[in-house]
Parts: structure tokens; sequence; C-alpha cells
């Protein structure tokens, strides 16, 4: 849902407000927003704070004797598993591709010359979002958990064909020059191929790793990315000033750099925490225990 939320409001933040450009003042459209985001915040906290109200009531109190590990000794076991640092850089990097909110408007121009290129740029979340429904009506069909997280990392590797191809046009055509379709198609395909492994992977991984404090284990690797966002993005656009083809091959080079990232990072969570996981269940079950034991290193 964060997912569909996310992409949503690019498409609507691109589409709409690029086309009320046309008629008002950045000025009074940031005031309108403002207010907008205000209440929404408001009702927000407000439906949080019922449902987790509600959350409490309902919930049942789980006895156990086992003394809870503190919050420092839990992250601790989490800083030392490679797999949790790889995950977080290659995040960090699809996360530079994915959230290109304020990068893909001025890409689109700097390509094509085109004076809407804001509203069409709202094409890149649109392959996004189109992923994400495709993933939820789809995935399904693949029944092995490896072979679907292997889908999502190999998938990535169709936007560096994506971001290859379009560096390669745009040194033919010059900056400016790209046909505007040309552009929409491979932006597109390259958010539609990116977003899987964007949105899936961490989240997988952070439940089945990252026990009870798994919203921990997101909110860090989001912390990390989001932190380092805007300066990439910022040393991207001054790449611009050489052409903006070497903008498209930097993108090209953090999506080369994600898969590789990705690719390393599942090959140890099979390998290593999934098959170490399943060893300490069945060693568990097998002495007569009949309670589940809490999968994750921070049960």
């Amino acid at each position: 849902m964060l997912g569909f939320g996310s992409r949503c409001g690019a498409i609507v933040g691109r589409a709409v407000f690029g086309l009320l450009l046309q008629y008002y003042t950045w000025r009074t459209l940031a005031k309108v927003i403002s207010g907008a985001l205000f209440f929404a915040a408001i009702a927000t906290v407000i439906l949080v704070n019922g449902k987790l109200a509600e959350a409490a009531k309902t919930r049942k109190q789980v006895d156990s004797s086992a003394p809870k590990a503190s919050l420092a000794s839990k992250l601790t076991k989490l800083g030392k598993e490679p797999a949790v640092w790889m995950l977080a850089t290659g995040f960090s990097l699809l996360c530079f591709i994915m959230h290109g909110d304020d990068l893909m408007p001025l890409l689109f121009y700097g390509l094509t010359g085109n004076p809407l290129s804001v509203t069409y740029s709202a094409i890149f979340p649109l392959g996004g979002i189109c992923a994400m429904i495709a993933n939820a009506t789809q995935s399904h069909k693949i029944k092995s958990k490896e072979k679907k997280e292997w889908f999502y990392v190999y998938l990535s590797s169709i936007a560096i064909a994506a971001f290859a191809a379009l560096y390669f046009i745009t040194c033919a055509a010059g900056s400016g020059n790209v046909a505007l379709p040309v552009v929409m198609a491979l932006i597109w395909i390259a958010g539609f191929t990116a977003a899987p492994p964007y949105y899936q992977l961490a989240n997988i991984f952070a439940m089945e790793y990252g026990g009870d404090d798994s919203a921990t284990l997101v909110s860090i690797y989001e912390l990390v990315a989001f932190f380092t966002k805007s300066p990439v993005h910022s040393q991207i656009l001054k790449i611009a000033d050489s052409g903006w083809e070497n903008v498209v091959l930097s993108l090209f080079v953090i999506a080369l750099c994600a898969f590789f990232t990705m690719f390393f990072f599942v090959r140890r969570w099979h390998k290593v925490l999934r098959k170490k996981n399943d060893y300490d269940v069945n060693q568990y079950a097998a002495v007569g225990n009949k309670q589940p034991i809490a999968r994750g290193v921070t049960p």
C-alpha cells in the first residue's frame, strides 16, 4: 500500500500540478498544497492512533520466560551481518532511481526540450505502479520464494538495458533532440523493472530476518536511502552541464551497481541466512518443543 501511495502521489504531483503551473504561480500552488498536507497530517495521526489503540486492546498477551533483548543489542546483531549492509546499499541505489521526483522532469526537458516535460515525466512513476499491480496479481504464479526473489533481481537488469539504450540514442541524436515517445517508452521500462526489487526485497528480508523489529530495520534502510538521495541527485544534475547524456550514463551506472549489490545480497541471504534459520527451526522441533520458534535474529 505504501508503494502504491508513493507512486500515485508522484503521478498526481507531476501530471496535475504540472498542468496547473500553466495557469498559477508555484507560490500559489505551494500555499494550497501546504494547507492540504497540514490537514491530511492531522487526519493521519488521528486515524493511526485510533488503530493502534484498537490493536492494543485486542492483542493477546504472550507469556515468555525468556528475557527480551535490548534495542542496542538487536541493532548490534543486525550490524554484524554483511547482508544487512549490502541490502542497505542496494536499496539506496534503487531509491536514487525510483524517487527521482526532482530529477526526471529536468531529464525529460534536457533530452526532448518539450515544455510539458513535467507532465510527461509522470510516465516514470506510472511504470512503477504498473509493476506493483502486476506483482500483486501475478506473483503468486511463482511458487518458490527463492525463484521469486531472484526474479526481482534479474528484472532490474532490464532497467540497465533501458538506460543504456537511452544513452546511446541521446549520444546519436544530441541533447534536446531525442524523440519524446522514445524517452517515455524507455523511462517507463526502467520504472517498471526497477520497482519490484526496490519495494519487495527489503520488506521480505526485514520480515524474515528482522523478526519483531522488521519495521525498525526497514526504517533504517529508508533513513540511509533518503538521507543520501538529495546529495546524489544534486551531483547528478551538476553533470548535466557537460551534457544530458552524461546524466543518463550516471543512472545507468547506478542501476548497474544496484543490480550487482542486490545479486550478492540475495545470494548470501539464500545460501547462509535462510539455511541457517531453517536448520535452527528443525533442531528446535527435533528436541520435542511444540511452541513455534520466532524467526529472525531479533526475537
